[in-house]
């Protein structure tokens, strides 16, 4: 209860007072909480470098989200913005890493969905993206890879375990998208509303998964010959 009450307190000032210091005390409280919650609650049967790289990823988070406030007028801001979320996602990578099964016939129809989305989003905003073109293809190819781990963890952990993170790096996703969108878009007006909430959503969803992993050991397929 407290994390969706902060998500909507989040929201309220956004509306009202989006680039004063109450924003960076909102935009950080939430993914805070999540970070307060998972410290409390994670699993003694984890690996430490694995439990640690989630804590790592939300700090990072924290920090790229307080550059994100304030990147609109200011390439600088901008940047670092970019550098610590993709450093977050790369903890995240490491969270999720040797939980999978780079299975060919599973993860090139993955690929292939997700770079048509790739391609139709840049499309979309190529005409006002300028020399962020390569940065905004970069960040976002990290995302896929990010959620090519989560795609690829089925097999390896407890159902409800692999819904929640995938579903949460969706969402992830979903909200980076609506704000290249926003930021860069001609087409489209969207309110930053659905942009906080998806991925402050999104992140619960992931960390809640992650909580609740139950590794399990893969069935073997049998050749009939």
């Amino acid at each position: 209860m407290l994390f969706f009450a902060a998500v909507l307190m989040d929201d309220l000032v956004k509306q009202s007072l989006d680039e004063t210091f109450y924003r960076y005390i909102t935009k950080s409280l939430a993914i805070g909480l999540l970070l307060v919650y998972y410290i409390v609650n994670k699993q003694e049967n984890v690996p430490k470098f694995k439990s640690n790289a989630v804590i790592v990823a939300l700090v990072l988070f924290i920090i790229g989200g307080c550059f994100g406030v304030v990147m609109k007028n200011n390439f600088t801001f901008f940047i670092l913005s970019f550098v610590f979320f993709v450093g977050g996602k790369a903890f995240y990578c490491l969270r999720l890493a040797k939980n999978h099964d780079f299975n060919f016939n599973r993860i090139i129809p993955f690929f292939l969905f997700f770079s048509l989305f790739m391609y139709f989003l840049v499309d979309e905003i190529y005409d006002k993206l300028g020399d962020q073109l390569l940065i905004i293809v970069a960040y976002f190819s990290i995302s896929v890879i990010l959620m090519a781990f989560a795609f690829m963890r089925k097999e390896f952990v407890c159902y409800k375990s692999y819904i929640l993170v995938f579903s949460g790096l969706f969402l992830f996703v979903i909200s980076e998208s609506l704000l290249a969108v926003r930021l860069y878009g001609s087409n489209f007006t969207l309110n930053g509303t659905l942009v906080v909430v998806l991925y402050e959503l999104g992140q619960y969803l992931f960390v809640i998964g992650i909580l609740r992993e139950v590794l399990i050991k893969p069935k073997e397929t049998v050749e009939i010959i």
